[in-house]
């Protein structure tokens, strides 16, 4: 199975807008950012759907391949655990103990069980989980638990299409059913937008994004000005979403960023341009995993130095650009570390683990007696 750049490049691109919108607004008060770039950056959450977007499409176009076979079900979810168990509990620890000497803070045990099992994501108070930012991980555990039924079950337009509405409808009776939980409307508040519920059909959405591609893109060699043209549209239609111009069809108009950026995705399958994909982009798609989960805590270790630049009396843009490129500084070279020390490991041995299932039959068969 050959990888595609593009959705490599696609995910890279996203961990460096997450980067980019936490170092804005994680500091109190938020980093002053030059007018120019105001509507990009403070709209840089959208980059966890084009997350979500880029993790179905992904994980279609890899189950694909590994469909009808043996044991394929168990394989996808030993591949899944080792690939996002390891940096997440590594993490998980460091943020314990950085709680404990920082903030004098302590997580209970069952807050822990919780973070552990990948189940905290259905608790009020807790779906953010301990992790910072770990909020995408339960939205996504619990998907890769759902998506080999998915995948089994819907994989023809209409049925997508059926399943997407039907996400959809779902989302609005759930909204329902959580402002009516006996919680603060602040935890009622969080707890509909991180939930999964909320966050499916975006999956579902980037599934159909891959049956678009497996059928129409894939095996048909296309003019380069589709390509264009879908990219330019998806880039027409984010500036309208920037603008509030696309508050229409939806109860939520959060979907919108799931359409815009499947599009992209489609116009770069078709043509790949060095402006998204580049070597940049995916160098940091290979450790996005990595940027994702540490760029929190080094922003908070970043703040008096942010301060101190803005406090130099240089021009806004100028102070910005120079605390994206301190932040990248370091985030990048600690992602590529724990890269090769963790996630590659991790991924090695889930790689043995399913290499040892494969082979255990055969080491216990008997040889077949002569008749």
């Amino acid at each position: 199975m050959r990888r595609l750049d593009f959705v490599d490049s696609l995910r890279g691109l996203a961990a460096l807008y997450i980067v980019v919108f936490h170092m804005t607004l994680v500091p109190d008060p938020h980093l002053e950012v030059p007018h120019w770039a105001q509507a990009v950056v403070l709209n840089g959450g959208t980059a966890v759907t084009l997350f979500f977007v880029v993790s179905a499409f992904s994980l279609c176009h890899t189950m694909k391949a590994h469909s009808g076979q043996p044991g394929a079900v168990t394989d996808f979810y030993i591949r899944r655990l080792f690939r996002i168990a390891p940096l997440f509990y590594a993490m998980l620890v460091f943020t314990t103990v950085r709680d404990v000497l920082y903030f004098g803070a302590w997580h209970s045990v069952w807050e822990w069980t919780k973070s552990v099992l990948f189940v905290f994501n259905f608790f009020p108070g807790s779906e953010q989980g301990i992790v910072w930012a770990s909020w995408t991980i339960g939205v996504e555990m619990v998907f890769y638990l759902v998506f080999p039924l998915l995948f089994a079950r819907f994989r023809s337009f209409p049925s997508l299409m059926a399943l997407a509405f039907a996400a959809l409808l779902w989302t609005v009776v759930f909204h329902e059913l959580v402002v009516n939980l006996a919680v603060p409307a602040a935890v009622q508040a969080n707890f509909y937008k991180f939930s999964f519920f909320r966050h499916f059909p975006v999956f579902i959405l980037g599934m159909l994004c891959w049956l678009i591609f497996n059928r129409f893109v894939a095996c048909i060699e296309h003019s380069p000005s589709v390509g264009v043209a879908l990219i330019l549209g998806s880039l027409w239609a984010y500036q309208a979403l920037l603008n509030g111009a696309l508050n229409v069809g939806f109860p939520d108009p959060y979907y919108w960023q799931a359409i815009i950026y499947s599009t992209l995705l489609l116009g770069l399958a078709i043509l790949p341009t060095p402006v998204f994909v580049n070597r940049l982009s995916l160098f940091a798609g290979k450790i996005s995993y990595s940027i994702y989960l540490l760029h929190p805590p080094t922003i908070l270790f970043l703040i008096p130095v942010y301060r101190r630049i803005y406090g130099l009396g240089l021009p806004i843009s100028a102070s910005f650009l120079l605390c994206f490129g301190v932040t990248l500084g370091l985030v990048l070279p600690a992602s590529l570390v724990t890269y090769h020390w963790i996630e590659a490991p991790g991924m090695k041995l889930g790689k043995r683990l399913l290499a040892r299932k494969q082979v255990a039959p055969v080491a216990g068969a008997t040889s077949p007696q002569p008749i």
